[in-house]
């Protein structure tokens, strides 16, 4: 701390020698005055970046930067969820068998002439195995010569041919082989979104390949495998030179853990190494950027030269070091940079349809457009936890692992995925307009145009202002279109006036023609009529009123079927919104009594709240999840307010939804198993629960906080599928089987054969009909033998 605050101090100094004030030297540098004042006192560390912005903008001459650079702490040999770079080598370790593999695959492709595919799932460490194994190797000369061929290192990004050929420019010269490294190939599927231009780019990485010699490496995430399996030059090398890259073994883990250390001069405090393993053992998936973050913080930690268990738990551990990270630079913000760093992060998420969420890099300057000191703290506060990944141009998430490891990012993107969709369709529109030279022809128009204002309008916030131009531009550009369109309209009128006098001679025709019995004018009337309703169809987009006087002008001249279809059309519109409230399978759905309130449920495991009284797309409020496995089933009683949800593996529980902000947990039901089927009766008194043993539980929930078992309905065993209560009575179905519960017993009877009540034979529908009531919850009843529903009566504990 006494070196930052030696560089604060000479920073005021100077900053005061110059009369610049903290809010001054902040305009001048793109940082908050709060985040400079953090400099100052020495809270915060001045990185190389700010440190140069610093002393550009003070004309300190250098001496802030050398100052910066002096003050840096000593190396780390953990890098936290950066990547490994070629420099990194000396701390690459684990990975000695892979690296091999690959240098194989490297001797094959060079005798195929086909690429070599390093393909992994995302966390394993793919891009550090080529960066940090395969190209020192090759820059030892492991192959004849390889330590003279240049090296280009891109990704594909959302023009990946332009990006190609800038790299290759910047070769200059003959070469007698290049190596041509592609790190995360699946951004071509991603970020690039003509197909004519992923052709094309692959066309070119395989010419090169196979004409040209070069040396050609991808790395591909193994979710995006199938899509490379539609191209043939891809199919081939992936055949040929393939190298698949798993999880670290243990000794390889423990490798990669200890001899860093070892290399950097450290030691591990005995325990700490198992902890670790164990812990990597029991994460998910691509938990080593985890292990890496985990162990970088750990050493933020260091006590002299020994990292400790102690340490290591204080960072969260590996499950949640880098929420932790994260959590921590969140915090260090203020208000305005906190929102700023909201909006700057899911500038850089990528929301996919199909696939997983990734990471989407951004300009640095049109991440400054908005709010530029508010951002550019945020931004400076992220990357010095390594959070971020910002180069001269260029910023970027550093890790995926990010999106699913910080549980306020993760909310942040499900909060409004569909919006966050129409934001990043905005953006790359508005990336192209400025590309082209603000081309017309790129602006939006029609229902894109809509939705896109729509969504601005709420989110106004999270436009920088080449965007706002851009839809600008394209609501101007509307407005031109209305007008002609209105003009042409108008034109349409003169011709209905005509239309309409000779309208009322063609009705005056008619009742001649009736009274004379003229067939001929009989023929007229009904071409008259159906010009009328083809003049009213034409209309009806642009003038709907007017459109609806033509159709009714239509059908009094001449009842024919195009004069009706006209007044049909004329009738109404119903506007239909769709949405996904969930990732994956919805569960189940109830509304309340209003119609303003939707409950879902779904096989991510939550229950989301919406609010459905506007138009447009409904308004997410709260998100439940109180397990981790799927929403099986939900009730809801609509007029007390109280919703049953039953998750796996078998948790039931009661919510309180007296505020879709803030739904609150009630009771658990203990003891009660999984549930297959819920069902509330309307006064939200009663529970029935049924499972897939064939019993139903029934639960007195009068008092929610303080649930009562009533006793257990039991059937033929198989699994129960659905229940209802009856509307004004304690009726209980389930298939085809009814109850009497009112008084709280259980007793039972068989029902009896092809016995039915309520309405007349007819063909009942498969598996169950679905009706809704004003309560807002569902009743499922089944089709009895003889073709009729049957009707639950839940007010005795008999078996109907």
């Amino acid at each position: 701390m006494a070196q930052s605050s030696a560089f604060g101090a000479e920073l005021r100094r100077i900053r005061t020698e110059r009369g610049i004030s903290l809010t001054g030297l902040a305009s001048l540098t793109y940082y908050s005055k709060g985040y400079l004042s953090k400099i100052e006192t020495g809270a915060k560390p001045a990185l190389p970046d700010l440190a140069a912005r610093l002393d550009e903008a003070l004309g300190a001459s250098g001496l802030l930067v050398e100052l910066a650079a002096a003050e840096q702490r000593p190396v780390c040999p953990y890098l936290g969820l950066t990547t490994f770079s070629s420099g990194d080598a000396d701390w690459f370790f684990g990975r000695e068998e892979a690296t091999g593999d690959v240098l194989a695959a490297v001797a094959a492709a060079l005798a195929n002439r086909r690429p070599v595919v390093v393909v992994g799932p995302s966390g394993v460490g793919k891009s550090s195995l080529v960066r940090a194994g395969l190209l020192p190797a090759l820059a030892r000369d492991h192959l004849p010569g390889s330590g003279d061929w240049p090296v280009l290192v891109l990704t594909p990004t959302e023009s990946p041919v332009t990006e190609l050929r800038r790299h290759d420019a910047l070769l200059g010269g003959e070469a007698e082989r290049v190596v041509i490294f592609v790190d995360q190939f699946e951004e071509l599927f991603t970020l690039c979104e003509d197909e004519q231009e992923r052709r094309e780019f692959i066309g070119l990485l395989t010419r090169k390949a196979a004409e040209d010699g070069a040396l050609v490496v991808l790395t591909l995430r193994a979710d995006f495998y199938g899509r490379c399996l539609a191209h043939p030059e891809l199919l081939e090398a992936l055949h040929l030179n393939q190298v698949t890259v798993g999880p670290m073994s243990e000794p390889q883990l423990r490798s990669a853990i200890e001899k860093p250390a070892e290399a950097a001069g450290l030691t591990l405090e005995p325990g700490l190494i198992e902890l670790l393993l164990a812990d990597v053992g029991s994460s998910t998936a691509g938990a080593l950027p985890l292990l890496s973050h985990a162990l970088r913080a750990t050493w933020e930690e260091l006590e002299g030269t020994v990292l400790t268990v102690a340490g290591y738990r204080r960072t969260g551990r590996i499950e949640h070091a880098v929420a932790s990270t994260a959590e921590k630079a969140y915090d260090l913000l203020d208000p305005g940079e906190r929102e700023a760093a909201h909006a700057l992060l899911l500038r850089l998420v990528n929301v996919g349809d199909h696939e997983q969420d990734t990471r989407r890099p951004a300009q640095r300057q049109s991440l400054l457009h908005l709010r530029p000191a508010e951002t550019g703290a945020a931004l400076e506060e992220l990357a010095s936890e390594r959070l971020l990944t910002v180069d001269a141009d260029t910023v970027t998430i550093t890790h995926d692992a990010l999106l699913h490891a910080w549980p306020r990012l993760r909310g942040w993107i499900d909060a409004d995925r569909a919006g966050l969709r129409v934001h990043q369709q905005l953006a790359e529109a508005t990336e192209a307009w400025a590309a082209e030279e603000r081309d017309p022809s790129l602006l939006y128009r029609g229902p894109r145009l809509a939705f896109a204002s729509d969504w601005a309008r709420r989110q106004e916030n999270r436009l920088n202002t080449v965007e706002r131009a851009f839809l600008e531009a394209s609501e101007a550009l509307q407005d031109t279109v209305t007008r002609k369109e209105r003009r042409h309209t108008r034109r349409l009128r003169l011709l209905v006036a005509g239309m309409a006098a000779l309208m009322v001679l063609a009705v005056v025709a008619t009742t001649i023609a009736v009274y004379q019995g003229n067939s001929a004018n009989h023929q007229r009337d009904i071409a008259v009529s159906r010009q009328l309703a083809t003049e009213a169809n034409q209309l009806r987009q642009n003038d709907p009123s007017l459109a609806t006087q033509l159709s009714l002008a239509a059908y009094r001249v001449a009842d024919t079927s195009e004069a009706r279809g006209s007044l049909l059309s004329a009738s109404g519109t119903t506007y239909v919104t769709r949405f996904k409230p969930h990732p994956g399978t919805i569960t189940g759905l109830a509304f309340d009594t209003a119609g303003r309130t939707m409950i879902t449920a779904g096989l991510d495991g939550t229950t989301r709240f919406f609010d459905v009284s506007g138009p447009g797309t409904p308004v997410a409020h709260a998100v439940v999840q109180a397990g981790t496995e799927t929403v099986t089933s939900l009730a809801f009683a609509a007029g007390t307010g109280l919703l049953a949800t039953a998750d796996e593996p078998d948790a039931t529980r009661l919510w309180s939804t007296r505020s879709i902000d803030h739904p609150a947990l009630l009771a658990r039901l203990t003891g009660a198993g999984q549930a297959t089927a819920l069902a509330l009766d309307p006064a939200g008194t009663r529970l029935a629960a049924g499972h897939e043993n064939g019993e139903i539980d029934l639960w007195n929930v009068a008092d929610p906080a303080e649930p009562v078992r009533l006793g257990t309905l039991r059937t033929a065993g198989k699994t129960i599928r659905s229940l209802a209560f009856a509307p004004k009575a304690p009726l209980l179905a389930s298939g085809a089987t009814t109850w009497w519960a009112g008084s709280g017993t259980c007793r039972g009877r068989r029902p009896a054969p092809n016995r039915c009540r309520s309405a007349p034979r007819r063909s009942a529908p498969p598996r169950s009909a679905r009706t809704a009531r004003r309560s807002g919850s569902a009743a499922t009843t089944a089709p009895s033998a003889c073709g009729r529903s049957r009707i639950p009566d839940t007010r005795s504990p008999r078996r109907r």
